[in-house]
């Protein structure tokens, strides 16, 4: 199958990934709920990151199962490192669902259902529905959907001006073209966001389904990476958005409106996090990822707009500045139990 080609039989392969590290206590429910999908032409890829905890012994009890396939590398390649050996020499399937050993799919299926709505529309590249972000211990959920309809088709150049920060496209609730994914270079980038800096770049391509249905549960911790507030990962992460911009320029987007979305998406991305690292009281990273921004003029004037303009963030600030970190994760558990579930 050529990189525009379409699939044209009614069962093509899916290749469900399980990238994982160090989680021996969640991953084997990541593989229950992979195993559990009711879609027949399926492959189950368990991808050990060389994890010192007993991911081995866990991943072992599901081994009978033809349909799991488990690959330890001998050394820790790195999470995105992961993803791409993963799905360029490990993935057979036509299309492929990124499942990370901390999450879980809830909707048996959802796999189904997105190959049932592929055979029914031609030219597809990509579908993704929602999910349900659980953060803990808090136990609190916010339920994300990409769509208030049941399916909707859009053409993908849409999706791309529409992504910013606060855009429901969740890794994996994805289904995408992994032909297509390879040829134009996924998990390339060793950032945060490298799944968003690939998915950017694939939705240029052709048009998307969307499903108002939820695959699954995202589960918020310390260990996950889009939560880190290292400084120097922020500053790099600006590739999630620089790339795909660039990507769409070469493929003729019209200049003007790529550069409207690329202050915008810069601007959104850097106030979340300069704000982030403010309510920790740590100004000097806030200002350093600021100051990121100082070659996209728009971009920064647009960032310290959206940080002035946060009410949230300013009594988290005051928050911090009254009782320190304590308070702020008190108020912000409590914040989540009034306004999430």
């Amino acid at each position: 199958m050529g990189q525009a080609g379409k699939v044209t039989y009614a069962k093509p392969k899916v290749s469900v990934m399980i990238p994982t590290y160090n989680q021996a206590h969640l991953v084997g429910k990541a593989i229950e709920s992979a195993l559990a999908q009711t879609y027949e032409n399926l492959e189950v890829i368990v991808a050990d990151d060389a994890s010192p905890d007993e991911t081995p012994e866990v991943v072992g009890g599901f081994t009978n199962d033809p349909r799991v396939n488990y690959y330890r590398n001998s050394t820790n390649l790195g999470r995105v490192a992961n993803y791409h050996r993963t799905l360029y020499e490990r993935a057979t399937g036509d299309w492929v669902i990124s499942l990370d050993g901390d999450d879980y799919f809830t909707d048996p299926k959802y796999v189904d259902t997105a190959i049932q709505c592929i055979n029914n529309n031609d030219d597809i590249i990509l579908v993704f529905g929602g999910i349900r972000r659980i953060i803990e211990p808090d136990g609190v959920y916010l339920t994300q959907l990409p769509t208030k309809h049941r399916l909707e088709r859009v053409d993908g150049t849409s999706v791309f001006l529409a992504w910013f920060t606060d855009f429901p496209v969740a890794h994996m609730a994805t289904l995408y073209r992994r032909d297509l994914a390879m040829s134009i270079g996924f998990y390339e980038k060793n950032i945060l966001s490298s799944d968003w800096e690939s998915l950017r770049r694939l939705v240029l391509h052709g048009d998307v389904l969307l499903l108002g249905r939820v695959a699954g549960v995202w589960q918020g911790h310390g260990g996950n990476a889009s939560r880190s507030l290292v400084l120097s990962e922020h500053i790099s992460n600006l590739e999630s958005i620089l790339r795909p911009y660039a990507y769409a320029l070469e493929r003729g987007l019209p200049e003007a409106r790529l550069v409207q979305w690329k202050d915008r998406a810069l601007a959104d991305y850097v106030a979340i996090f300069a704000g982030s690292f403010l309510a920790i009281g740590d100004r000097v990273s806030a200002h350093a990822l600021l100051e990121a921004l100082r070659d996209h003029s728009v971009a920064y004037r647009l960032a310290l707009r959206y940080l002035f303009l946060n009410p949230k963030l300013w009594a988290k600030i005051g928050l911090h500045l009254l009782g320190g970190d304590r308070l702020v994760v008190r108020a912000t558990t409590l914040w989540r139990w009034l306004t999430w579930s």
